[in-house]
């Protein structure tokens, strides 16, 4: 009988094959995750007579960064940026942070391609968003050594949805005070990263090539994708792996940290209780 090997699978769902080398297993790693964050998880089971709706915040706690190495020979137009952006500004720094947040998007709405068993776990509007900023602004080379402007920054959510929807895109969220960790590593400067990388962060599987734009690559952007053999078409078979109208010989990581920055961030996902 024929089977399909480990290999074999992985050309079938290449994204949970990424992921999970990416990332680890995220499944078995989840009370070390939390233990890492300093989060000490009690979980109570609530029984409910009938559906009183669910509530999840959501937090993420993060850096964002002015990338200023295009600037490296003119020294003149980055001394007047950096004290521009040295100045008191949290709007700035909250546009900047929203772009950031949103390039998790992809990852959380097609989660069920990178996680064995799971659903989306989609964000609410940025509007619903709450982001407050940390100290001021920081110019240095510590950003996988690139000279950036940065600003800490804390961001979160609540989701409001139906009593069961929660358990359905993640077990963990089934009871009360119930969490989950997810994991991702996002561009410290979510602007300009098509410029600045190429594809090497964009996910164009399923979509009709070429779909990716590089003033909204949030809807595109994958930190599992890898350096892959050329996209050979076939009117019969669609592009089931990262790169389809280019080829990439450079993971997302790795253009991240050579050309922009990455940090790895963690969206924590806990169910609340209502009152």
């Amino acid at each position: 009988m024929w089977q399909l090997t480990a290999g074999d699978q992985c050309k079938l769902h290449p994204g949970k094959c990424r992921l999970k080398r990416l990332h680890g297993d995220v499944n078995r790693d989840q009370q070390s995750r939390l233990n890492s964050l300093g989060i000490n998880s009690k979980i109570q089971a609530v029984a409910q007579a009938e559906d009183p709706g669910a509530i999840v915040h959501v937090t993420m706690d993060s850096i964002v960064s002015v990338n200023l190495d295009e600037f490296s020979n003119d020294q003149n137009s980055l001394n007047l940026i950096i004290n521009e952006l040295l100045k008191p500004n949290p709007q700035f720094w909250i546009e900047r942070t929203m772009k950031q947040v949103s390039m998790a998007s992809y990852r959380l709405v097609y989660r069920p391609s990178f996680i064995e068993g799971k659903y989306q776990l989609p964000l609410t509007q940025p509007e619903h968003w709450n982001i407050v900023v940390h100290g001021s602004p920081r110019r240095d080379h510590s950003l996988n050594g690139h000279d950036s402007v940065y600003m800490h920054y804390s961001w979160s959510t609540h989701m409001l949805t139906d009593y069961k929807s929660p358990s359905i895109s993640e077990p963990q969220l089934g009871m009360i005070d119930g969490q989950w960790v997810e994991p991702i590593i996002l561009p410290t400067d979510p602007y300009n990263l098509m410029q600045r990388t190429g594809y090497a962060c964009i996910d164009e599987a399923d979509y009709p090539i070429p779909s990716a734009h590089p003033e909204r690559t949030e809807w595109v952007y994958d930190d599992t994708c890898e350096a892959e053999d050329p996209f050979v078409y076939s009117p019969t078979a669609a592009c089931i792996q990262c790169h389809c109208s280019q080829t990439v010989q450079i993971s997302c990581i790795d253009a991240l940290r050579k050309y922009v920055g990455a940090v790895n961030a963690s969206f924590i996902f806990t169910r609340l209780l209502i009152i």
